[in-house]
């Protein structure tokens, strides 16, 4: 499935490791915010509690978010 995203006005950085008891509320404050066009860059460090998958979850949802 191929998904077009409008051009991002700005590209936030998020790496994380093992916060999965964080994601959700990141990820949704994130995308609460008044500037609709960006783009999330998900960088997993290496997580093996989940965090992958979660990401990779809110991804699919999301067009805005790039695991």
């Amino acid at each position: 499935m191929k998904r077009t995203v409008e051009r991002a006005e700005l590209s936030l950085l998020m790496p994380f490791h093992n916060a999965v008891a964080t994601l959700d509320e990141t990820l949704d404050a994130i995308a609460v915010q008044t500037l609709r066009r960006y783009e999330l860059l998900a960088i997993d460090d290496g997580s093996h509690d989940g965090s992958g998958e979660r990401v990779r979850l809110r991804a699919r949802r999301d067009p805005r978010i790039r695991w």
